[in-house]
């Protein structure tokens, strides 16, 4: 059969970006881990599927503000 050849359902990265103008805090690193195993369990795909990253101290508008 022609889908038992093709990864048809072969999982793909879920990567989650927070932004933020301010500073990170000190726990940022436990904060990624959580947010990582709650994207995985909501989503029901393994946690190596999953990528979490901060960015900090950006300059930033939102609404034209």
């Amino acid at each position: 059969r022609l889908l038992d050849k093709i990864n048809v359902f072969k999982p793909s990265l879920i990567e989650e970006v927070i932004s933020t103008s301010s500073p990170l805090p000190d726990h940022s690193d436990s904060l990624l881990k959580a947010i990582s195993k709650e994207i995985s369990n909501l989503t029901a795909k393994p946690e190596t599927y999953v990528m979490t990253m901060f960015q900090e101290n950006l300059s930033m508008t939102f609404a034209g503000t």
